[in-house]
């Protein structure tokens, strides 16, 4: 493998000329010379004993000189060099690989086990790369036939609560593998429910080494929160499924920030899944946690705990503050009582003006969440805000106009997927007098038709919302003075639609947590558990962006951007980790990996060199023993 190395051979005619060189012997005065001629004489005949005891030294120090030259040179019993094998040992790290087995093990334990194992019978001559796989490669070891590295390599191995990307993790194997004419790909895994059976099936150089035996376990698919503005509750969902092959059952049990809300009872039968909906009152919002709590002593027991816990966010009820503007004093009255029926909602700052009046008001007094105007439009309305427009002319900032008036107006139809209509029925009543509009542009939407014009229609502008309503819904006893508390609940939910979402509801294990909007500020503060502690953490904005990458644990995580809070939650949710039923034995043939040679680091060069130092004992020796003098 190394043969330049030979070229150290020139070295045993150095070793050779040592041996036949010829000492000069010095003269020197003696006072008795017959003592010393008898002495020179003896040393002048050489005998054929002497002549092997040099013959023999000799030896030896080449024989040392050439164990030494092949133990650099490298040597082979592969034959061809080019036809050697090259190994890619892919370790499956993802969170499936934490289920437990019996004996208390996790199938990582056991899969390092057998990675072990592997590298210990492996063929010195074949080279090894090993690999660490979940939803991302990372290369512990590149190719070689040093044990000693590949135990390095296996000792850096860790496991993560990361998905497999099994795609990504074959299509790495094979590539790092292209140009070699005898690739092994083997994959230590539990066979992530079978994904990864599928996608090496046809390929005859790969192999699945199956780990684990456990099958029984239950996990969170599902959990989610959202605020129900309409009727001031958040609305819960929550699905779970059991991936066992018998019949388990459990208690589902949400807290909101440690103190439980509810737990129900569940059973479940063999691969089913079933969702729970539920509405609770959290007003204060917080954080939510969903746990599967099992009979400790029952049979079998779940193997998977890391999906047994999923979180979310319950936001607090945030108050609004509204101007509402009418025509002259005394019709706010229905509005006044709808608001104190929304004291969850409306901010105790909230105002009612005439429009004479609301002119007076300072520009700071006008600002505010959600602007009403009822049969009157002020002149001088913030240039941003939300705005509820009831039967009043048509201000220029809406892409629409008024055409007429319609006396007797009838719905035809209405939008029943449009927030602005949940809960909300428009079916044979009896409306009064309306504007007809006329909308242009896409901004405009029609929420309720009626036939020749919209009876409300919805304008999302980018720098506001707003909601035209053509009739007045305040006149006399019409069934919207009861419903309206309903209508402006909607209208807040749509109003805050893209307002409030700021991240996605959860994020996978290991991901990048970037807003989904720019911001304005110049940094955000993180706030998280990890461990049992709780870090905080100031993230720079760049170009209106950040990335939040410390997600390796599961729970919530919290930002203050500005003087808002916004949160999100790490989730698992991933079937194929949650499905741990592993793969049986692999119907290809298992891999080839002994050798021969398990000596010292396991390759042949050290056994020249244990070889050499063998020859230099027995000839140091030799010599003291006066045998190679």
């Amino acid at each position: 493998m190394a043969p330049f190395a030979f070229a150290l051979s020139g070295l045993a005619a150095a070793v050779i000329v040592l041996y036949i060189l010829k000492v000069r012997r010095r003269a020197v005065v003696v006072p008795y010379l017959h003592l010393w001629q008898t002495l020179a004489a003896e040393t002048r005949s050489v005998t054929l004993f002497k002549k092997l005891k040099r013959l023999l030294s000799l030896l030896l120090q080449l024989a040392i000189l050439a164990s030494l030259i092949f133990a650099v040179a490298r040597p082979s019993l592969g034959g061809d060099a080019a036809l050697r094998k090259h190994f890619v040992m892919v370790l499956d790290a993802s969170a499936s690989m934490g289920a437990k087995e019996s004996g208390g093990r996790t199938r990582f334990q056991l899969l390092m086990n057998e990675a072990r194992r592997l590298v210990e019978s492996r063929n010195p001559d074949d080279d090894w790369m090993v690999v660490s796989a979940s939803d991302r490669i990372d290369v512990l070891s590149s190719f070689t036939k040093s044990t000693i590295r590949l135990r390095g390599a296996l000792d850096a191995a860790k496991p993560s609560i990361h998905e497999l990307n099994v795609g990504q993790t074959v299509a790495f194997a094979r590539e790092a593998t292209r140009d070699k004419k005898a690739p092994v790909l083997l994959f230590l895994s539990d066979g992530n429910a079978g994904q990864l059976r599928a996608a090496i099936d046809k390929d005859p150089n790969a192999r699945l080494i199956p780990i684990g035996e456990a099958r029984e376990n239950v996990g969170i698919v599902r959990f989610s929160a959202r605020k129900n503005s309409s009727l001031g509750t958040d609305y819960i969902i929550a699905t779970v499924r059991n991936y066992g092959d018998k019949e388990r059952a459990f208690q589902m049990e949400i807290a909101l920030n440690n103190v439980t809300q509810k737990v129900i009872p569940k059973k479940l039968a063999p691969g089913a899944e079933e969702t729970e909906k539920l509405q609770l009152s959290l007003p204060q919002g917080g954080t939510l946690r969903l746990v599967l709590k099992f009979d400790t002593n029952a049979e079998p027991a779940d193997a998977l705990e890391i999906d047994n816990v999923a979180y979310a966010i319950a936001y607090p009820e945030r108050l609004r503050r509204v101007v509402l503007v009418t025509e002259q004093q005394g019709m706010e009255t229905p509005f006044r009582i709808a608001f104190e029926s929304m004291a969850e909602v409306v901010d105790e700052t909230s105002i009612a003006v005439t429009a004479e009046e609301y002119a007076a008001l300072k520009p700071e007094e006008k600002q505010a969440d959600i602007t009403i105007c009822h049969n009157v439009l002020p002149a001088d309305l913030p240039p941003r805000g939300n705005i509820i427009l009831i039967h009043t002319p048509m201000p220029s900032f809406l892409p629409a106009k008024i055409t007429g008036e319609e006396a007797a107006p009838t719905v035809l139809d209405w939008d029943r997927e449009h927030v602005l209509n949940r809960y909300l029925n428009y079916r044979e009543m009896k409306l009064p007098r309306a504007n007809l509009l006329q909308l242009s542009g896409s901004a405009g939407a029609n929420i309720v038709d009626g036939g020749d014009s919209p009876l409300v229609a919805a304008f999302d502008l980018p720098d506001r919302r707003a909601v035209y309503i053509a009739f007045d819904m305040m006149s006399e006893m019409f069934p919207f003075r009861l419903a309206f508390p309903m209508v402006l609940r909607n209208s807040i939910a749509w109003f805050e639609t893209e307002e409030d979402v700021m991240f996605e509801d959860t994020y996978k294990p290991g991901s990048l947590i970037r807003p989904l909007r720019k911001l304005s500020v110049g940094s955000v503060t993180a706030r998280y558990i990890k461990g049992v502690k709780e870090n905080n953490l100031t993230i720079p904005v760049a170009q209106g962006q950040f990335q939040f990458e410390d997600t390796e644990e599961t729970g919530p995580v919290y930002f203050r951007i500005g003087d808002r809070e916004y949160a999100t939650a790490i989730n698992l949710f991933e079937p194929a980790e949650s499905s741990i039923a592993p793969q049986t034995a692999d119907i290809n043939d298992p891999p080839a990996t002994g050798g021969a040679f398990r000596l010292g680091s396991g390759e042949l060069w050290t056994y020249f060199a244990m070889a050499a130092l063998i020859l230099w004992a027995a000839e140091w020796a030799l010599y003291h023993r006066r045998v190679t003098e």
